[in-house]
């Protein structure tokens, strides 16, 4: 008991979302967070083209959810993990299809250096750990893009275009169904670039799963 209460003293609980100080029944969102992050639940089912055969999104990229994100992408707050692995597996639960592998969107090795862990990667993890299901690098970043958030859909495209290897010879993936995770959905132009060097190993299907999603307002 005694233990515990250090622990508690010198790493109190917060919000994964907001950063702030969890009251007692509070976890791991805090109720402000918790409240405004049912709200921004994705309802609608994810895209699909030629080369993604279907996918999840937990939320839209808003409010609290793109706050939590970011503390979670870009200031170190891995906790978040787990709490996003839980809500994406909860969703893949709810889809008619299934797959047989996990994998992710990987960084370029420059930013894994800078950032110190893959945000990607950390959910891909969790999203196995909960669903049972086995989790392999299967993609490579060989090309440093720009950031994704000023460019336009078709720059987009164009700034990931040859930018994913997959790391499998050419028909070593075949049959299989490749769930591919990501931190975020926009444009899908990155998970579809992904999914296309993924299909040219031979995957027969390819789904995704985000936690976050860019929902267009009408």
């Amino acid at each position: 008991m005694k233990n515990e209460w250090v622990k508690k003293l010198l790493f109190p609980r917060r919000c994964v979302f907001c950063g702030c100080l969890l009251k007692e029944g509070e976890e791991p969102l805090c109720a402000a967070c918790a409240e405004e992050f049912e709200k921004l639940r994705v309802l609608r089912p994810g895209e699909r083209n030629a080369f993604i055969d279907g996918g999840v999104s937990v939320a839209q990229y808003d409010g609290v959810v793109r706050r939590g994100m970011h503390r979670f992408k870009f200031q170190g707050k891995r906790r978040a993990a787990a709490m996003m692995a839980r809500g994406m597996a909860e969703a893949l639960k709810n889809q008619p299809w299934d797959f047989d592998v996990i994998t992710w969107v990987p960084v370029h090795y420059s930013t894994l250096w800078k950032r110190g862990y893959d945000q990607a990667k950390e959910l891909a993890l969790g999203v196995a750990a909960e669903t049972d299901k086995p989790c392999f690098a299967l993609l490579k970043k060989i090309r440093k893009t720009k950031p994704m958030y000023r460019l336009t859909a078709a720059q987009r495209r164009a700034n990931v275009l040859g930018a994913f290897r997959a790391r499998c010879r050419q028909g070593e993936l075949q049959g299989l169904r490749v769930l591919v995770v990501d931190d975020t959905f926009t444009t899908g132009a990155t998970v579809e670039e992904c999914a296309r060097m993924l299909k040219m190993a031979g995957a027969e299907k390819i789904l995704y799963a985000t936690f976050a999603k860019t929902v267009k307002r009408a």
